[in-house]
C-alpha cells in the first residue's frame, strides 16, 4: 500500500530499522557466527552510542522516525535527533526481554513478528503504529502503555527498563567512565582533529563549538595522549579565524555510559534461552 516514489512519513522507523538491527545481531549469535563475547561487544556499542548522544533526553525514536524523511541521515541540530537503528534496536531488546521474562522464554518478540506477518504481511495490507502495539500487547497478554509512552514516544531513561531486565538475564549493568581525558574531564570528543561532540554542562560547552579545528594543546600538536591536567589551553581554528581558549576540569565526569558484562556467578537459563546458547 506504500508509494515508494515519494516520502512515507511515519513514526515506525523503530520497527522497520530498529527491530531489524536487533535481530541482525541476535541471529548471528543464535546461528553460531558470533561468539557470546562478540554479541556482548555489539550490545555495548549500542549502549555507548545511546548514552553518548544527549538527544536521547530531548527527542524520541518515534519523532526521529518521522524526521528521517525531512533531513535524512544528516546530524542536524545538536541534541535533537537519535538514530532509529540504534534506539530502535535497544527498544526491541527491552520489549523482547520483557516478554521473555514474563513467560520464561516460552514467548518472545519472535511471536510479535509472526503475528504481524500473519495479519499484515502475507496479505500485503501494511501495518500502522497501533497495529504493532496491539500485536505486542496480545503476545504479552497485558498493557504496554508505559513502554510505548516512555521508550517509543517519550524520553524516559532507558536504564529504568534495561537495568532490571538485563540483571534478570544474568548481566551486570554498570556505568563506565570515558577512557579519553578530553572526553572524561573536559566534555568533548575529537574526530580527525575537529570537535565532533560536546557534553552538556561541561567545560567544553562554554568555550568550544562543533567543527572547531584543534591546532595546538598547551602549545603542542594534538596527539592521542591528551594532557591529564586540571587546566588546558587550546588553540583552535573556527570559521577561518584562530582563537585561544582555556578549559578547566570540574567535579563531574562526562560521557559516562552504561555497559554490560556477564555475571559469572549466575547460571542463567533465561540467558541461554534468549541467545540459544549453552
Amino acid at each position: 500500500p506504500y508509494n515508494f516514489q515519494g516520502e512515507n512519513y511515519h513514526e515506525t522507523g523503530f520497527v522497520t530499522e530498529g527491530i531489524t538491527t536487533y535481530y541482525g545481531d541476535l541471529f548471528l549469535i543464535r546461528s553460531g557466527v558470533y561468539s557470546f563475547e562478540e554479541y556482548v561487544s555489539e550490545l555495548n556499542k549500542l549502549l555507548k552510542r545511546h548514552y553518548e548522544n544527549e538527544a536521547r533526553n530531548n527527542y524520541s525514536v518515534a519523532e526521529s522516525s518521522f524526521d528521517l524523511w525531512l533531513d535524512g541521515y544528516e546530524p542536524g541540530i545538536p541534541g535533537r535527533k537519535v538514530s532509529i537503528y540504534n534506539e530502535g534496536s535497544l527498544a526491541a531488546l527491552i520489549l523482547d526481554l520483557t516478554i521473555r521474562l514474563k513467560f520464561e522464554n516460552k514467548k518472545s518478540l519472535d511471536d510479535v513478528m509472526r503475528l504481524i506477518w500473519q495479519r499484515h504481511g502475507q496479505n500485503l495490507s501494511g501495518y500502522s503504529f497501533d497495529d504493532y502495539k496491539v500485536a505486542a500487547e496480545e503476545v504479552l497478554e497485558g498493557s504496554l502503555d508505559s513502554y510505548f509512552n516512555d521508550i517509543i514516544r517519550g524520553t524516559e531513561p532507558y536504564e529504568n527498563y534495561l537495568r532490571p531486565l538485563l540483571r534478570a538475564f544474568g548481566f551486570s549493568f554498570e556505568l563506565a567512565s570515558a577512557q579519553k581525558i578530553e572526553e572524561k574531564h573536559f566534555g568533548f570528543k575529537v574526530n580527525e582533529g575537529k570537535v565532533a561532540m560536546i557534553a552538556s554542562n561541561s567545560p567544553a560547552e562554554i568555550q568550544l563549538s562543533l567543527g572547531d579545528q584543534i591546532l595546538l594543546v598547551n602549545g603542542k600538536e594534538l596527539s592521542e595522549d591528551f594532557p591529564n591536567d586540571h587546566e588546558v589551553q587550546l588553540e583552535i581554528m573556527r570559521m577561518g579565524r584562530k582563537k585561544v581558549v582555556k578549559l578547566k576540569t570540574g567535579a563531574t565526569e562526562h560521557f559516562r555510559v552504561y555497559q554490560v558484562s556477564r555475571n559469572e556467578e549466575s547460571s542463567n537459563s533465561l540467558l541461554n534461552g534468549w541467545l540459544e546458547i549453552g
